[in-house]
């Protein structure tokens, strides 16, 4: 990789678009209404503060509260407790992010995958009303670990923390979307090409008939993105191209997508 150029004197400067921080902030402003600390704030604000203390007392003890009482905090800005979770599942999210776990690493880690819809749908299922007070103790004890590795402990702090896991989640949604859309783009080609062959297709794949009579499938797959096989009869296949895909303008992991389509 050749070194960035510190000679500018006689570059023109492009115009550089911030389209992707404009749809950011259109999301920013959806997330602070739903599950960031504006969120939880106000939430708070009108629920039954005497239930929040008494399930504090119970699922932290004093003193984890007390760590946070020197800070000026309420105890639920840091630890979840099960009425708050239970009125308003989705700030599930908000304790997430402010541990710094993305929703793959949280949601695929043992247990708490039954938890997936508090924050995606905003509801409750049966099995994780039942373990809600165990989750609130596993989320209180990560809690405990952070609060304690932070010497200043602030509203402010706690803000930049979920904001900077959330950040991090935007940026990889929005690679996603590019990858599906490149992966719908290609698929879209490839049947142009093939169109006079094919004799079966859905949504994900086609089906042709090559000159040899025989069948070869074309799908959409997670690994790797496109796949061509030649039917042999008794459901075996013979695999005859791999298509990795990566849209966008970056470059910089082409090498890994050729070791993936390898």
């Amino acid at each position: 990789m050749s070194a960035p150029r510190n000679d500018c004197s006689q570059e023109r400067f492009p115009i550089l678009q911030p389209t992707l921080q404009i749809g950011f902030h259109a999301r920013l402003s959806e997330a602070r209404s739903e599950t960031l600390l504006p969120a939880l704030l106000e939430f708070v604000s009108t629920a039954d503060i005497e239930c929040i203390d008494s399930e504090l007392r119970e699922f932290a003890g004093p003193d984890k509260l007390k760590m946070v009482a020197g800070s000026g905090l309420r105890g639920e800005l840091v630890y979840p407790v099960p009425y708050v979770l239970r009125a308003r599942p989705v700030l599930l999210a908000y304790y997430r992010l402010l541990l710094g776990f993305s929703q793959k690493e949280f949601y695929n880690k043992g247990p708490f995958g039954c938890f997936a819809m508090m924050e995606s749908h905003g509801r409750l299922s049966s099995s994780a009303v039942e373990q809600l007070p165990e989750l609130c103790r596993s989320l209180i004890e990560s809690a405990w670990v952070l609060v304690n590795g932070i010497p200043e402990l602030s509203q402010e702090v706690l803000s930049a923390l979920t904001l900077l896991t959330l950040g991090a989640q935007y940026r990889g949604s929005y690679n996603a979307l590019l990858g599906q859309r490149t992966t719908k783009q290609v698929f879209a080609l490839i049947r142009d090409i093939v169109e006079r062959a094919i004799v079966d297709e859905t949504d994900k794949a086609l089906v042709i008939q090559n000159a040899a009579g025989r069948r070869v499938r074309i799908e959409l797959a997670p690994d790797p993105d496109i796949a061509i096989r030649e039917e042999l009869g008794s459901g075996r296949y013979n695999q005859r191209i791999a298509i990795e895909l990566k849209g966008g303008r970056d470059v910089s992991n082409i090498h890994n997508r050729l070791g993936e389509a390898e």
